[in-house]
């Protein structure tokens, strides 16, 4: 979950000048983060499983997932 480093900083409290608050607001991003993407898969997957399509790419709702994320893809690249 954290480095070792970042949980001694954290426990080592407010003597750090605000360190601590600073990687505990971080890992909370990212871990929502995190989440927000998995959850975005699991509702991907759980549509994918119960699409009354035959055929998957025929889907719209697959479509714009797909879409959605070739276009993260090339956001990143740019």
């Amino acid at each position: 979950m954290m480095s070792l480093d970042d949980t001694a900083k954290i426990m080592a409290g407010p003597g750090h000048s605000g360190l601590w608050r600073e990687l505990v607001t971080q890992r909370l991003a990212d871990l929502t983060a995190t989440i927000d993407r998995l959850t975005a898969a699991t509702q991907a997957l759980d549509h994918l499983l119960h699409c009354p399509r035959a055929k998957p790419l025929e889907c719209p709702v697959t479509g714009e997932q797909l879409d959605a994320r070739i276009d993260t893809v090339f956001t990143r690249i740019d």
